[in-house]
């Protein structure tokens, strides 16, 4: 299945590489190739990942890399990234702007 990253995805993945290039510039690089490379992954199997776990937003599902939750929706035959966010961060604030069908 296709995955495309929405727009608050690529802003996630942007702040990713400027937290991490702010001590290893070359590692941003990879560790964003390897994110993509995992969010990618997702379209070969997207109903093996568990439903995101909170209130109102039962139709998104997660996938956990590393210390990141990858966030997406399933819509017919397109996986869409809406978010990657770090696990320490609060998941219910920041997913405020997720609409469910």
């Amino acid at each position: 299945m296709e995955v495309r990253f929405a727009h608050s995805a690529e802003y996630d993945l942007e702040k990713i590489a400027d937290w991490i290039g702010r001590d290893d510039p070359r590692r941003a690089v990879t560790f964003l190739v390897t994110l993509r490379e995992e969010c990618r992954a997702i379209g070969d199997s997207p109903l093996a990942y568990g439903r995101l776990d909170v209130a109102g937003k039962q139709n998104f599902r997660r996938k956990v890399f590393r210390n990141y939750i990858i966030v997406f929706r399933i819509e017919a035959d397109v996986v869409l990234v809406h978010h990657i966010l770090h696990a320490r961060q609060d998941l219910t604030r920041l997913l405020d702007d997720l609409q469910s069908p």
